[in-house]
């Protein structure tokens, strides 16, 4: 969960007023999503503890599962879908992606961005809510 909180840092640093704890929640889904591809082993475990049925799942499910589970908390939370819902700027992106690479925090997430470029698009991405376009496609199974 590295670029929850490499990300979250940027964006309570140019927007004082919002909360860590929400903008990481916000944020959550689209950095699952992004690092599902490279990481998926380690959603079985992470089902498992949102109380799914192991047996016979498979990765994907398992994934699935998490995406799922994640969505409706935030939804029961009343967490904004996306950091544009924050009121973040989507002007302000390049500077922050910028920045975020420069955070300790990037260096223990599973894959690692190869560039401010992708890093913005991990940005806009949780812009406009699409998380869908992270790094794999998560079906939505609500």
């Amino acid at each position: 969960m590295g670029y929850i909180h490499a990300i979250s840092h940027q964006i309570g640093g140019v927007y004082h007023h919002l909360a860590h704890g929400i903008i990481n929640a916000v944020l959550m889904p689209y950095v699952v999503a992004y690092n599902a591809e490279v990481a998926g082993d380690r959603f079985l475990s992470i089902a498992k503890a949102m109380g799914a049925d192991l047996h016979g799942l498979l990765t994907t499910e398992a994934i699935n599962y998490v995406m799922t589970k994640l969505r409706a908390f935030n939804r029961e939370l009343n967490i904004p879908l996306n950091i544009a819902d924050l009121a973040v700027k989507e002007a302000d992106i390049p500077y922050m992606a910028t920045n975020a690479l420069q955070n300790s925090y990037c260096l223990t997430n599973p894959p690692q961005v190869a560039s401010v470029t992708e890093m913005e698009s991990l940005f806009r991405q949780s812009w406009q809510g699409e998380e869908e376009k992270s790094r794999v496609a998560i079906a939505n199974v609500n």
